[in-house]
């Protein structure tokens, strides 16, 4: 039994199959640069200087405008005006002090893995928290790298109420 293949192959599904191809042949995304490296971790030490401070303003215009804020134990906010009213409602902060411990990304994408530490005063008494925090961050037209997502928890379980020394 003799197979009859036609000698060329033509038409839209051989030119579809060949751009699919190439097309998953095309190189990943650039990993960050030096320079993406920097402009985040300077972003960083804005946000730690500016949480020291006290000055939610500033901590949100860290944020993209559309910016997605998950904190602890409470309900996902999204943009400005929601982040410096969840920040607005911190206590005092008498230190704050951010770690970042991994960056990763490509293209115009980075993952920020972190740690914190930070004293507050809640009505004089000094409270001090540490923990964790992931941030995704996407590169705007002007370099910067503001966050567009942040999350963010507790090292400290949470005490449960009248029940003496007992955590969550």
């Amino acid at each position: 039994m003799s197979l009859n293949y036609p000698s060329r192959l033509t038409g839209l599904p051989v030119v579809a199959a060949i751009a699919l191809f190439a097309s998953a042949c095309a190189p990943p995304p650039a990993s960050l640069s030096e320079a993406d490296l920097a402009t985040i971790r300077a972003a960083g030490d804005e946000f730690e200087e500016a949480g020291a401070n006290n000055d939610w303003a500033a901590v949100t215009a860290l944020y993209t405008e559309d910016a997605v804020l998950m904190p602890p134990n409470a309900t996902s906010v999204t943009g400005h005006a929601a982040i410096e009213e969840v920040f607005g409602q911190f206590p005092t902060l008498t230190s704050f002090e951010l770690t970042i411990d991994d960056i990763q990304g490509s293209g115009d994408v980075a993952i920020v893995r972190g740690s914190y530490a930070l004293t507050m005063d809640i009505e004089g008494q000094m409270i001090e928290d540490r923990g964790k925090y992931l941030e995704v961050r996407r590169k705007q037209a002007d370099g910067s790298w503001p966050i567009a997502i942040d999350a963010w928890n507790s090292d400290i379980a949470v005490p449960i109420p009248g029940d003496g020394d007992a955590e969550m």
